[in-house]
């Protein structure tokens, strides 16, 4: 019997060190995670009828996330521009000081970026995000915290219709260990009436996506049927009979044709141009990605299209897309606090109070449109009949 630890000593070892009053190696003190990491690539098909949800969905949503194109972009995007001033760390707010420091010293003992980033893009992605607290063995304490895949996990409920816990549904139609309510995060940025689950950014624009894949299915066969000319060859036999395999020879002549070919030839062969129509590929494509990018909440200049859009115009979208990005960040602040800071708290022991991360603004402010606020608020009559000298000054930072 030995103990692990830095290193493992045997029993005999371990009174010796005792006896000594040495140091005796501890074992790390966090609790084993009640789930596996199953995998994406895991096809599952043993869910028992009462659940509510489909893996096969699911899992068809993430396999159009991970084929990139215009819908990885958007999300990835989305995702970039909530997060985008948390790159050198995660600051907090709460109108309590002291509920800061618990949750901080929490979310530093782990890439709480990277997760939380995770978190995000599972619930456009799938619906849900999905996490495991890990607690430490003896104190309980909460040290860590583990995505997992949300195709693979699912609610229970009592006889109410409330959540009471959760269940991971393994390979070869394993159950795993009814899991705690309490020691889940799960997170939905678009949450659905009377529904313990959330809905999927790729399944509400799921049509699109699909109608957008057949235009650029049919674009690319189009360009490749009809994007060079087909050409009519024609032997002059003048009454003698040519045989099948001078024909094959003639024609295997003209077989790869591309648009850097001459044709230099006798009397006895006449080539002709047929299918000579261009293709009006664009106004599809363009159709198809505009109604694309509406379906996904994403401007085009941010996933590289924005064809023909003025400054005006840019800035317009990008003004609602700051909106829609800022609506985002409080549902995760709102998700974060309810689903796990509050699960941190009464870990510890700790009166709850809101903590909030600080997001920071998504677009820097222009200071020349400040400065254009700030002239129309200054009369010529009387320059601070509208506004102080203080509040002007507030205005240009």
């Amino acid at each position: 019997k030995t103990l692990s630890g830095d290193t493992e000593m045997g029993i005999k070892d371990w009174v010796s060190a005792l006896a000594a009053k040495k140091e005796i190696p501890k074992a790390p003190d966090l609790r084993a995670l009640h789930t596996m990491n199953v995998g994406l690539a895991e096809e599952i098909k043993y869910f028992d009828t009462k659940l509510t949800r489909d893996i096969d969905t699911i899992k068809k949503y993430q396999k159009v996330f991970a084929r990139g194109g215009v819908v990885s972009a958007a999300i990835d995007t989305k995702i970039d521009y909530m997060f985008m001033n948390c790159v050198e760390g995660i600051d907090l707010t709460s109108v309590d000081e002291d509920a800061i420091d618990p949750i901080q010293e929490f979310i530093d003992g782990f890439n709480a970026l990277d997760v939380f980033k995770q978190m995000a893009k599972n619930s456009m992605v799938a619906g849900d995000g999905i996490a495991e607290i890990q607690y430490t063995i003896m104190s309980r304490r909460p040290v860590n915290l583990v995505p997992r895949d949300p195709a693979y996990i699912m609610c229970e409920f009592d006889a109410r219709g409330d959540v009471i816990g959760y269940r991971q549904y393994l390979p070869n139609g394993r159950k795993g260990e009814l899991i705690p309510a309490e020691d889940i995060w799960h997170m939905r940025l678009n949450p659905v009436t009377d529904s313990p689950y959330g809905t999927s950014l790729i399944g509400t624009a799921y049509d699109e996506i699909y109608r957008d894949a057949k235009v650029a299915e049919g674009i690319a066969r189009g360009v490749e049927r009809h994007g060079t000319p087909k050409y009519d060859i024609v032997i002059h036999t003048d009454g003698i009979s040519v045989s099948d395999e001078d024909v094959q020879k003639i024609a295997a002549e003209f077989k790869n044709l591309n648009s850097m070919h001459e044709f230099v030839h006798r009397d006895d062969l006449t080539i002709g141009m047929i299918d000579t129509a261009t293709i009006a590929a664009g106004e599809y494509s363009t159709q198809s990605l505009d109604r694309l990018c509406a379906a996904l909440q994403v401007p085009q200049e941010l996933v590289g299209l924005g064809r023909g859009s003025t400054e005006a115009t840019a800035n317009v979208r990008m003004a609602a897309f700051e909106n829609h990005i800022k609506g985002l960040q409080t549902q995760f602040n709102y998700q974060a606090n309810s689903q796990l800071f509050t699960k941190v708290f009464a870990a510890l022991g700790i009166e709850p109070s809101p903590v909030y991360i600080q997001f920071g603004e998504i677009v820097p402010d222009d200071l020349e449109q400040k400065a254009r606020v700030v002239k129309t608020l200054m009369p010529q009559i009387d320059p601070f009949l509208l506004a102080h000298r203080d509040e002007l000054r507030d205005i240009l930072n």
